[in-house]
């Protein structure tokens, strides 16, 4: 069975491109092959299944019986005696396998025992992570809809114009500025739930360190609205002096409510943060910020929670 990992937090992705669990949108995400669990039930879509699938047994032959055979009772007390001694060494090695296989299981990661005890589930993953069924869209189709998508939280500002505005925020702090690129990927879910998302990439000069930087507008493929805004730097008060200008000109397009506005803090903060390597996360009612470290960069994500 094949699944998709997110590079970027190492969750299971239900998704073809888009990981509901840091909401990011991946170009290629990490594939692998994987083997199913005794207790764990295919796709109904997989019909041909030897292990499910109901096969005559072949006809059974009974053999003639044997007659038995007279031993004298010397051979038979010396016969068991050697059953006895053959017994018992089975006994041992089999206690020993037994022994070295649970201690196998308890200190291996792949959550044998969990699944032993908790059928059909495994460790890191709940119900939200399964695999489900999906319906790719085009950007045609949910325009003419016209319908916000009901997976990510929207700003009151178009996405789009927000791009040339950024790029002057870039300018501005000497980060030289490589080019643009547009891609697209929107989803119907057998769930109900929908997610539309459009990306303008500004792609970067390499960091000092090789890191790959960048920052990627994302928003609703059929609105406009801004779902998310997601920065790579590796600068740390560049980083920092970055997302409190790019909080501020969403501040001054009305974007935020006033309990939202949290500018200031964030350049204070985040520059500390991403220096010692450490993780940053701001809520302000709904503004959420969250900083990580990433590669050689530390990565930036602006964004409000569903209501």
């Amino acid at each position: 069975m094949i699944r998709k990992i997110c590079p970027i937090c190492d969750q299971t992705m239900t998704s073809a491109h888009y990981c509901r669990n840091c909401r990011s949108w991946v170009r290629q995400p990490i594939v692998r092959e994987v083997t199913y669990y005794l207790n764990e039930r295919h796709p109904a879509r997989e019909t041909d299944c030897s292990y499910h699938t109901l096969t005559k047994k072949p006809a059974q032959h009974r053999s003639k019986p044997v007659p038995p055979v007279r031993t004298s009772s010397a051979s038979a007390h010396r016969d068991r005696g050697y059953a006895k001694s053959f017994a018992s060494l089975l006994l041992t090695g089999v206690i020993l396998v037994a022994v070295t296989f649970f201690q196998s299981c308890v200190s291996a990661d792949d959550g044998f025992l969990t699944d032993l005890l908790e059928p059909g589930t495994h460790p890191g993953e709940d119900e939200s992570m399964q695999e489900v069924e999906y319906q790719e869209l085009t950007d045609e189709e949910v325009k003419k809809a016209g319908i916000a998508c009901s997976s990510a939280a929207h700003f009151d500002v178009s996405g789009a114009e927000l791009v040339r505005p950024m790029m002057r925020i870039l300018e501005q702090q000497g980060v030289e500025i490589c080019g643009t690129n547009t891609y697209s990927y929107n989803e119907s879910c057998e769930d109900g739930t929908t997610w539309y998302g459009t990306w303008t990439s500004i792609d970067l000069q390499e960091g000092e360190q090789g890191g790959y930087q960048y920052v990627t507008v994302e928003y609703d493929t059929a609105t406009g609205d801004l779902h998310q805004i997601n920065m790579a730097l590796e600068g740390e008060t560049i980083l920092a002096d970055t997302a409190a200008d790019v909080l501020e000109l969403l501040e001054k397009l009305g974007a935020l409510q006033e309990h939202e506005q949290c500018a200031g803090q964030v350049r204070e903060e985040l520059a500390e943060a991403a220096q010692g390597g450490n993780g940053y996360q701001l809520e302000c009612d709904r503004l959420y910020v969250e900083g990580i470290a990433f590669d050689t960069c530390y990565r930036v994500t602006i964004m409000r929670s569903m209501p």
